[in-house]
C-alpha cells in the first residue's frame, strides 16, 4: 500500500500538510505517527523499535579475590656467566 496523493478532492476541516520525514511525501498530519527516534512518518512506512535495541548488557561480577599472593619474579634464562671462566681467562693475559 502506498502513501495516496494528498491533492485528492477531501477536505479536512483543521487537518495541515506536513512532510513524511522518512519518505519525503507531503500528506496529512493525521495520517502520521511519531516514531521511537522521533522522525515523523506515514503510517504505511512506519517501523517499530526492534527488539534487540531493549537489551542492556549486564554488568560484569568483580574478580575473585586471590587466596595467595602472588610469587616474586624470578628471572630464569640462557644467559648465566659463570664467574670462574672471567676469572680464567683474563689471569692468563697479563
Amino acid at each position: 500500500m502506498g502513501i495516496k496523493d494528498h491533492k485528492s478532492n477531501r477536505f479536512k476541516s483543521g487537518d495541515h500538510l506536513v512532510m513524511c520525514q522518512r519518505s519525503g511525501r507531503v500528506v496529512y498530519a493525521s495520517e502520521c505517527v511519531r516514531e521511537w527516534n522521533g522522525l515523523l512518518v506515514h503510517r504505511s512506512v512506519y517501523e517499530p523499535k526492534h527488539p534487540a535495541l531493549m537489551y542492556r548488557a549486564t554488568p560484569e561480577s568483580p574478580p575473585p579475590t586471590l587466596l595467595s599472593p602472588e610469587p616474586a619474579d624470578v628471572y630464569v634464562g640462557s644467559d648465566y656467566v659463570n664467574p670462574d671462566y672471567w676469572e680464567i681467562a683474563y689471569t692468563g693475559m697479563s
